[in-house]
C-alpha cells in the first residue's frame, strides 16, 4: 500500500482498492491505520489532496 501511495502520491481509494482486490472500505480502514502509526499524512484537500510519506516505514 505505502508503495502504491508514494509512487503515486494523487491516488484514489477506488483506484487502491482496483488494483489491490480490497474493498474501498478495508482501503480506508489500512490508511487511517497508516495515518495512525504517522507512516503517512494527507497534505491539501481529501478530494484534491496528496498523500506524504512522513517516515521510511523500515525504521
Amino acid at each position: 500500500m505505502i508503495f502504491l501511495v508514494t509512487h503515486n502520491p494523487k491516488i484514489r481509494y477506488s483506484e487502491l482498492a482496483r488494483i489491490t482486490g480490497k474493498s474501498v472500505a478495508t482501503i480506508k480502514r489500512l490508511i487511517s491505520k497508516l495515518k495512525k502509526d504517522g507512516l503517512i499524512k494527507q497534505s491539501g484537500s481529501p478530494r484534491g489532496g496528496e498523500w506524504i510519506l512522513t517516515r521510511d516505514e523500515n525504521s
